[in-house]
């Protein structure tokens, strides 16, 4: 009986200390989790991003060997745009982006939203706005539209000079 007592004893005192180390250890804590705009440096989650720029995500955490997973969607996709791993540095930062942003965005103005997964779950989110392209007239288009102008201009003059 008495061995049976330091035996369950043994098992709890063990399964304990499992429990503990594997919830300290495993996983960190996200601290931070924005998104900024590569072109002035200003934080944009929830907010707007235009065309020209890249977003960069910054995420803290209060481990240095913390995996994190994060996930990009476009609008109500449910298949990631771009998807990559990344751990923090000395500082218990790291940033992310996609390397190849000018070929994803192309057709996906409008929400977009981030993920954090650290054990399988999404367990933060940001998102913002991707501005559309502004449009600009080709240069030959203008300088079309300037010549036809200044020939009707000059047939217009023409015609009173006439009369």
């Amino acid at each position: 009986m008495r061995n049976l007592l330091h035996k369950n004893l043994l098992i709890a005192v063990f399964y304990t200390g499992f429990l503990l180390f594997a919830s300290s250890s495993s996983f960190a804590e996200v601290t931070s989790f924005n998104v900024f705009d590569a072109l002035n440096g200003n934080n944009i989650s929830g907010g707007t991003l235009d065309w020209e720029s890249t977003p960069w995500l910054e995420i803290g955490t209060d481990k240095l060997k913390a995996t994190i997973k994060v996930k990009w969607f476009w609008g109500t996709d449910s298949a990631p745009q771009f998807s990559t791993s990344v751990k923090p540095d000395s500082s218990y930062i790291t940033w992310a982006s996609p390397l190849d942003w000018e070929t994803i965005k192309i057709g996906k103005t409008g929400l977009w939203t981030l993920e954090a997964h650290q054990n399988g779950n999404p367990d933060f989110f940001s998102s913002f706005t991707l501005n559309e392209a502004p449009v600009v007239p080709e240069p030959i288009s203008s300088t079309l539209f300037l010549l036809g102008g200044a020939a009707l201009f000059i047939r217009k003059l023409r015609n009173r000079k006439v009369q």
